[in-house]
């Protein structure tokens, strides 16, 4: 797999579970880097929305940011039954992490802030989980996790390996 140009900056902003609040840390670190003079990016990876356009992290983040389309990498595969099927049985063979950089590649932020799926793991049937992206985009990762129990402890010091 070949790592991506250095000639930006990005975080993942990632989590131990869907809902923890990654699209919330994502509008207040992207707003303080935009006050900051920063040109922000922002890239969805994975969706959930069947069309890029429904997406709704997208449009709020978007919006919410005041984000040119040039600042925007849309999803570049959306989560689903027949998604999944397709690449397990070798019916889709489109090779996500190559899509995923020249997405990136193409966003005209200086710091593109790549908002991680529904955990760490998930997709990585694409190619595209917390530590495959991690390793394609050398960048740094900010993990969100949302206090429920006292066994997050053991899931945050896993998740640092």
């Amino acid at each position: 797999m070949k790592k991506l140009k250095k000639n930006k900056n990005y975080i993942i902003i990632a989590s131990t579970e869907a809902y923890s609040g990654k699209s919330a840390a994502i509008l207040g670190i992207g707003e303080q880097l935009k006050q900051k003079g920063l040109a922000i990016g922002y890239a969805k990876p994975i969706g959930i929305e069947e069309i890029a356009a429904q997406e709704a992290d997208v449009s709020l983040i978007a919006e919410k940011l005041a984000l040119s389309p040039e600042a925007i990498s849309p999803p570049v595969v959306f989560l689903s039954r027949e998604t999944v099927a397709a690449v397990v049985s070798k019916k889709d063979t489109t090779d996500y992490s190559t899509k995923l950089q020249t997405s990136l590649e193409q966003n005209s932020g200086d710091l593109v802030l790549i908002e991680g799926p529904g955990n760490l793991w998930e997709g990585g049937v694409f190619n595209l989980s917390v530590p495959l992206m991690t390793n394609l985009i050398s960048g740094a990762v900010l993990l969100v996790a949302a206090y429920r129990r006292l066994g997050l402890v053991d899931i945050l010091l896993k998740a640092k390996q």
